[in-house]
């Protein structure tokens, strides 16, 4: 994911950190000017400078901070084309999930790509992140951004109605995230995708829609539930019971 020379070179995907509440991505081209409140900068001049360098404006006016991406502050200065998850909500569904190197994941939708990253760097290159995104311009931009970031070796994104169409792996992932307007839609596809001890979790901030989606998942545990052992787990599958509201 992303450059992982020492300087920067012409191309690369940076990030410029104004002030804490100023962090933005930028794509270095050379022949280009990068104007902020504290001074002109041309990005021929950030060419070759190392990551996490100060770089002083050519007014003299003030100066920038040029530094590597990460998931993290991807997150911060992302383009945003929805909401997105942030840090925190990241890391607990991560843990939730059980996510670890080799993990092979389903997302969807893909959104803004926020949790895209921070899930292809925790899979690395043994694992797989399988994402959907429903609306075509959305798709084009992540897909895009997934190029330019070096994720293609981790991450298949698909354009498709998961919940009308499903997803395009059967029995291979070892969660599903599901971060729809109707995830429940999407449910029995999910089941299908998961192979043993699946854990199959989904972001709700309404109470209606947390309802509607855990009654589709405990309907399709209780679908595999093996009658002839009434003390069979039901193939192992965990519905976390969560609410998360936001501010």
């Amino acid at each position: 994911m992303w450059s992982t020379a020492r300087e920067v070179a012409a191309g690369d995907t940076v990030i410029i950190w104004l002030t804490r509440d100023q962090v933005q991505p930028l794509v270095v081209t050379p022949g280009k000017d990068f104007n902020t409140k504290f001074g002109n900068f041309r990005q021929a001049d950030f060419v070759g400078v190392p990551y996490g360098s100060k770089v002083a404006s050519r007014t003299g006016r003030g100066f920038i901070h040029i530094l590597r991406p990460t998931p993290e502050l991807w997150t911060i200065a992302l383009p945003h084309r929805t909401q997105i998850l942030y840090l925190a909500d990241i890391a607990f569904i991560t843990a939730a999930l059980g996510l670890r190197r080799g993990s092979k994941v389903i997302e969807a939708g893909t959104g803004s790509a926020s949790f895209s990253h921070s899930v292809a760097r925790t899979v690395g290159a043994s694992g797989r992140l399988w994402s959907y995104e429903f609306h075509e311009a959305r798709f084009k931009k992540a897909k895009e951004e997934f190029t330019r970031h070096g994720m293609d070796d981790v991450v298949t994104l698909t354009h498709r109605n998961v919940c009308k169409d499903g997803f395009t792996v059967v029995d291979e992932v070892d969660a599903v995230f599901l971060d729809l307007p109707a995830p429940w839609d999407a449910v029995e596809h999910a089941r299908k995708a998961l192979r043993v001890r699946p854990v199959l979790p989904f972001l709700s901030t309404f109470l209606s829609t947390f309802f509607a989606a855990a009654a589709a998942i405990f309907a399709a545990v209780t679908d595999d539930y093996d009658d002839d052992n009434r003390k069979a787990a039901r193939r192992g599958y965990a519905a976390s019971a969560r609410v998360w509201s936001r501010c």
